[in-house]
């Protein structure tokens, strides 16, 4: 992990972004920065650690050179992540490639979740967060359609697809969660055109600058950003 030099004379609130390609690109972690920066000056740091691929359980598939630079399961890359930037604030969007990925890489294949198994994977990271005193957001799984003719639309195909709607409806019971999909999807449970990067997966601009505005009225509501000030800067 590279290291992140701060030139500032004040101590600013360090947030993580971090997860699968979502947050990579940069759609959601732009904006988000550009509403907290504006609100709260030289008071917020915005870190992106976002891995394209990446999942929460399970390390980077090995049997096609493009997926080996997934890298590490979130779980795996997550205490390393706490203890090096120390963020006060964790907000992780992870999933997709749990139920995705099976669906492409041969070994993947054999590493098809559960929803208990997604459960005691949020958990883990919840207990990690919890150790290292970083506050959790997590997002929902945002809809994904696979292209006709690189996936067959199996049995195995829908079962993946039902299965994001059973691991949202857990995440939503969870007070950690900021439900992303409702924001974005249709009423069939696809990404909205509107806010479709084009590939049917991930989001253009529109959809980022969505959710990023959604995130920081979470933030505000619970109240992160006045308890991390009452205790830094008073």
């Amino acid at each position: 992990m590279n290291e992140i030099d701060i030139l500032t004379d004040s101590e600013p609130v360090l947030i993580n972004v971090t997860g699968d390609s979502l947050v990579e690109m940069g759609q959601i972690s732009t904006s988000l920065t550009e509403a907290l920066y504006y609100m709260n000056p030289e008071k917020i740091v915005v870190v992106n650690t976002g891995v394209s691929g990446e999942r929460l359980l399970a390390n980077a598939p090995t049997d096609e050179p493009i997926y080996r630079t997934f890298g590490q399961s979130l779980l795996q890359k997550a205490p390393v992540e706490v203890r090096k930037l120390q963020p006060t604030l964790t907000i992780a969007f992870v999933g997709a490639n749990d139920l995705l990925l099976p669906l492409l890489s041969e070994e993947a294949k054999k590493q098809i979740i559960t929803l208990e198994q997604f459960q005691q994977g949020i958990e883990h990271l919840k207990r990690i967060m919890a150790e290292h005193d970083s506050h959790l957001i997590l997002g929902t799984i945002l809809p994904f359609r696979l292209g006709h003719g690189s996936v067959p639309h199996t049995q195995m195909y829908a079962d993946a697809m039902a299965r994001r709607l059973e691991i949202n409806c857990y995440l939503r019971s969870l007070p950690e969660t900021l439900d992303c999909s409702c924001l974005v999807e249709d009423t069939t449970q696809e990404l909205k055109t509107l806010y479709d990067f084009g590939d049917h997966i991930h989001l253009n601009k529109r959809g980022g600058q969505k959710i990023a505005m959604a995130l920081r009225n979470t933030i505000e509501k619970k109240v992160v950003l006045k308890r991390l000030h009452d205790k830094k800067y008073n």
